[in-house]
């Protein structure tokens, strides 16, 4: 695998990653767009390098308050299907994770972070959308999210150019809804981004992170 040599700026911010491919090659298409209809050897071709990490999760669609007509997908847990976070505490000002913490006694967020092989039965037995895994800072991980980006399966002109510049030889992935574009690779980050403008795009955002973050695994790969 070659090193992937990424540089762009966002509003000010200049982004270089050094994103080295994951061994992904398999393409094919999720039947009737439902991770939940998968098999784990469906998965199999993506996961060579990730299935053993204790970050696999489950995740569940709730509608997003913040933005009427949208939905989020947070992350739930293969153990009981709890909802649960991305880092290894809970946000002690959250009545939410306050009631999770008196359900659980004892426990973190990432006791419930799992195996590949061990999460999926899980996702399948408590009926969650899907599977998705945590950013951890210590597995060297980048995942980049463009939201917004894709258009009756019509990938941004702009977005096109990011994948095909940026990260040419690196995994990439439409979301479970179809509307955005996920790069998952391993490499460093000068510092996260949280969701900013894309340039030379119309409503397109884009977010970069190393840690403490969610993303959602539709295993639907893009072709480019």
């Amino acid at each position: 695998m070659r090193l992937v040599n990424a540089q762009g700026t966002v509003r000010g911010v200049v982004l270089r990653l050094g994103v080295t491919p994951l061994p992904l090659q398999k393409v094919y298409a999720v039947p009737d767009n439902d991770a939940r209809n998968l098999v784990l050897s469906d998965f199999e071709p993506y996961l060579s390098s990730l299935k053993p990490l204790p970050i696999w999760v489950g995740w569940r669609k709730s509608p997003d308050k913040e933005r009427p007509g949208k939905v989020k997908k947070p992350p739930h847990s293969p153990l009981d299907g709890s909802s649960i976070g991305a880092t290894s505490k809970w946000p002690i000002d959250s009545d939410q994770a306050r009631k999770w913490a008196a359900e659980h006694p004892g426990q973190r967020y990432s006791d419930h972070w799992l195996p590949f092989a061990d999460a999926w039965p899980g996702i399948l037995h408590h009926r969650l959308e899907g599977p998705g895994l945590v950013i951890r800072k210590e597995d060297g991980l980048v995942g980049v999210d463009f939201d917004d980006c894709v258009s009756n399966g019509v990938i941004d002109p702009n977005v096109i150019f990011w994948l095909k510049n940026y990260f040419g030889n690196t995994y990439a992935e439409f979301s479970p809804s179809g509307t955005g574009v996920h790069v998952l690779g391993r490499g460093k980050i000068c510092k996260s981004l949280m969701k900013t403008p894309l340039p030379k795009s119309s409503g397109v955002t884009v977010e970069v992170y190393d840690c403490d973050r969610f993303f959602t695994f539709s295993g639907r790969p893009v072709p480019l």
